[in-house]
């Protein structure tokens, strides 16, 4: 049985490198959300699947977002994903 992670990051930036990074890429779109599933390798050797999104900004989307996530692909471990500005003062963060 292949394991399954799901990965949320706030800005289309996060996700589109992730992306990037999938094998045996598919699109579904569902509950607002445009979500990108593949495969990756592990270290170990495992391929795992992975469904990533945008789930927005707030608490609030993220929870909706991480429930639908659960509901339909049932993944393992949930990752968010954070970029932050290295331009912009962390105190305006």
């Amino acid at each position: 049985m292949t394991r399954t992670i799901a990965i949320i990051g706030a800005l289309n930036e996060e996700i589109a490198h992730i992306a990037e990074a999938l094998a045996n890429t598919t699109h579904a779109t569902a509950a607002s959300l445009d979500i990108t599933c593949g495969t990756l390798a592990a270290n170990s050797g495992e391929e795992l699947s992975v469904a990533a999104t945008v789930g927005g900004m707030g608490l609030v989307a993220a929870a909706a977002t991480t429930q639908h996530l659960i509901d339909v692909y049932h993944p393992e471990a949930i990752i968010f994903s954070c970029c932050v500005c290295p331009s912009a003062p962390l105190a305006s963060m």
